[in-house]
């Protein structure tokens, strides 16, 4: 017994102490709130949390998020507005004294069963002081000052100015503070003129904002959204009838001209942050830090307004969406950016833009080809697939350059597996390109991704070519300053040499003929000097398109336009004509009308280029690159870039000697013929003894002879060169003998 009553002593002792400690803990954790909230009797009367945008030239922007502006009142707001909100977040909100003791028990109940914190138990009073005080942070100490200062802000106000400020300060994703803001984003319209099952849908999105986006993730917004009306119907605020009406009536959003607008910059600049700062798109978005970005404002409003209107246009009859944007080289900073969608960053396949990075440079940076270099345009099969050109047609061979400015699918896909995969994948990685473990087929050069890249990343990928090979992730955000404006971010732009400088210039040499030759000769409008390429993806069972690209840039700035139809539905797929190099180069128009009056600058040559004459007859007729010889004559010369690593080591053999034509003759009666095998670098002389008988022949040729005593002499010579010391080869037939015969004579020849 005595035993018992010791043990049981002790354990009350412990409890205590664990009690008093913990007591004491609450008190510290409590005592480093901020003095101001700890002596503040009026929590709600100050608070106007606001993130601040700025541009490039430090001029604030008019997309400011803020609590305090566009605040509604209770009262004029419709009751399921925030019987919705009760609804989902808070159903006792009424009844309780800021904390639910009994909804915290069950979920630490929940959580211990489950293994995990699954189940959160924040009241709506709390969730205001969590959003307009405190971090996200589930930590113990941040809940015993959360529930403190809850309790603090219950004795201050009535219920119903809590949640009318909870209304207008909560966080309902796209820079939307509030639910005015909401309204207004999301529906166009006043939160006054809320319909039940929009008001059910802002609800369903407070628990997450991205996951539940009626925009990026429409399935599970609807789910959640006939929850919320559920959960009204269960707690008797709407009627069976509402209720079926509503969870039946679509999502009607009305976000399009909201997005299309300067709000798609703000929005990656606002994601940009949260990676930055490790922070949630909440926690950011009511922080008052003050995000300074490298928007340039004039551009940004002149490409909203027009991108518009293109947009418009496209979209008459389809669900069509598009992104533009444009890349500052220097700073690897994106300074405009215009889309239809909630999400610049969305990945898709990049079809053609990909050879450049993916198969030639990589060809380019190994030595395996140079832009004269001859690749067979040729079919081919790999296993039982057969890559094949865009128009079915194929040229034989054509030098590389060729092949890349008129994006030619064959010999990129002919490029890629001489380089191999595993090669031309690690040089692409280094221009920022991520690659899915199953991205390891042939089909890459053309594009097929798993995942694809984005238009942003796509724009800091080809600015590596304008920076001499160096790349540089893309950024928005210049630098962060928090509430008491410290700087706690600073970018700098880190450049990493991806190729070299000779591989750039010669990538971007060639892509300057996609412009005047190839397939984005719509820029050539554009009075500026450019380089571009033009992607296009088909769609699999029609002559239609999904996908349209077009990127172009110059030493100064990269411009990335992208096109197509994310719905996977075919009635949306653009149209046969509706591709890269129309309606992609198009928009790449509309960035570049805005920056002619800029600095214009072309690449800068290494010393390491060299432009070189090559043999054209051996490039045709031997496919090899061999250099031309000081009597190779101009109309058989072949000049291009090359990495002096790589040039050619060996001249051409042509053009130094005339190789001797193989002459047979035949004589009927008093015709005699000639024959011989035409070399069209050649011209043909015939003589009859010692004196001309006809210019410039073609084999067979005739000639009538009544003496039966002559000699004919078939003169073969370099028709292009004029080189001193040039061989001539005599070739004669002799009437007499009825036979041929051959000397060589050098420069004054004579017969005899």
């Amino acid at each position: 017994m005595k035993k018992i009553a010791k043990v049981s002593i002790i354990l009350l002792t412990v409890f205590l102490a664990l009690l008093l400690g913990a007591v004491i803990y609450c008190f510290i954790v409590i005592k480093e709130l901020d003095t101001s909230l700890l002596s503040n009797r009026n929590l709600l009367s100050n608070f106007d949390s606001q993130l601040t945008f700025y541009d490039i030239d430090d001029n604030k922007l008019d997309f400011t998020t803020s609590s305090g502006k566009s605040f509604v009142k209770l009262d004029d707001l419709p009751k399921h507005v925030y019987q919705a909100v009760i609804a989902i977040e808070d159903k006792d909100f009424f009844s309780h004294h800021g904390l639910n003791y009994k909804r915290i028990l069950k979920a630490v109940f929940n959580n211990i069963k489950s293994g995990y914190a699954k189940e959160g138990a924040s009241t709506i009073s709390q969730q205001l002081i969590k959003n307009i005080y405190l971090s996200s942070d589930k930590t113990i100490k941040r809940k015993i000052q959360e529930a403190y200062l809850t309790l603090e802000l219950e004795k201050q106000y009535d219920k119903e100015e809590i949640l009318e400020t909870y209304l207008n300060v909560i966080y309902f994703g796209n820079g939307a503070i509030g639910i005015e803001n909401a309204a207004k984003i999301f529906f166009d319209c006043s939160a006054s003129e809320l319909s039940l099952e929009q008001s059910a849908t802002l609800a369903g999105m407070i628990k997450s904002p991205s996951y539940y986006s009626p925009i990026s993730n429409k399935e599970n917004c609807l789910k959640r959204r006939n929850l919320v009306l559920s959960q009204m119907k269960e707690q008797n605020f709407i009627t069976e009838e509402e209720y079926e009406k509503a969870i039946n009536s679509p999502l009607d959003l009305s976000v399009q001209n909201v997005l299309i607008s300067a709000s798609a910059y703000y929005q990656e600049a606002l994601k940009q942050a949260q990676s930055i700062l490790n922070l949630s798109e909440k926690d950011v978005a009511l922080s008052n830090y003050k995000l300074y970005t490298y928007l340039d404002k004039d551009l940004q409003t002149n490409l909203s307004e027009n991108f518009q209107s293109q947009m418009a246009s496209l979209r008459s009859n389809k669900k069509i969406d598009g992104t533009l944007c444009v890349l500052d080289n220097s700073t690897a900073s994106i300074i405009a950016l215009v889309t239809t969608i909630n999400n610049a960053n969305l990945k898709r396949q990049p079809a053609s833009l990909i050879k450049p990075i993916l198969c030639f440079a990589p060809a380019f940076e190994k030595g395996i080809l140079s832009p004269a270099s001859p690749i067979d345009d040729s079919n081919i099969k790999f296993g039982a697939w057969q890559p094949e050109n865009v128009n079915g047609k194929t040229d034989g061979y054509i030098t590389a350059r060729k092949a890349l400015s008129q994006s030619k699918n064959i010999p990129a896909v002919k490029t890629l597996d001489y380089v191999g995969i595993d090669n031309a994948k690690q040089i692409a990685t280094k221009f920022g390109i991520t690659f899915d473990a199953e991205d390891n087929h042939l089909a890459l050069a053309l594009g097929a991704m798993k995942h694809g890249i984005s238009p942003l990343e796509m724009a800091s990928s080809y600015a590596t070519f304008a920076n001499s090979g160096k790349y540089s992730p893309y950024s928005l955000i210049r630098k962060i300053e928090d509430a008491n404006g410290k700087i706690i971010f600073e970018n700098e732009a880190n450049f990493e040499q991806a190729i070299s400088k000779e591989t750039a210039f010669l990538i971007s040499d060639v892509l300057a003929d996609t412009i005047t030759e190839g397939t984005a000769k719509k820029l050539q409008a554009i009075p500026l000097q450019l380089s571009a390429k033009t992607g296009t993806v088909g769609a699999m069972q029609n002559n239609q398109n999904t996908d349209a690209w077009c990127v172009s840039y110059n030493k100064n700035y990269t411009v990335c336009a992208w096109v197509g139809n994310i719905t996977g539905d075919s009635e949306n797929n653009l149209s046969n004509n509706q591709n890269g190099g129309t309606i992609g180069a198009n928009l790449n128009k509309l960035a570049w009308n805005n920056l002619t009056n800029r600095e214009n600058s072309w690449f800068e040559k290494p010393d390491s280029i060299i432009k070189t004459k090559i043999d054209l007859k051996d490039w045709q007729e031997k496919h090899i690159l061999n250099l031309a010889s000081e009597n190779t004559p101009e109309r058989y010369v072949m000049s291009d870039y090359f990495n002096e690593k790589f040039l050619p080591q060996k001249t051409s053999e042509n053009f130094v000697s005339v190789t001797a034509p193989n002459l047979t003759a035949q004589k009927n009666d008093d015709e005699i013929v000639l024959s011989w095998d035409m070399d069209k670098f050649l011209e043909y002389d015939i003589y009859e003894n010692d004196e001309l008988y006809d210019k410039n022949c073609t084999s067979p040729y005739s000639i009538m002879s009544n003496s039966g005593e002559n000699r004919y002499y078939l003169v073969a010579k370099n028709k292009y060169s004029d080189a001193k010391n040039q061989s001539n080869v005599v070739k004669v037939f002799d009437e007499t003998k009825k036979e041929s015969s051959f000397k060589r004579v050098i420069k004054n020849w004579s017969f005899g």
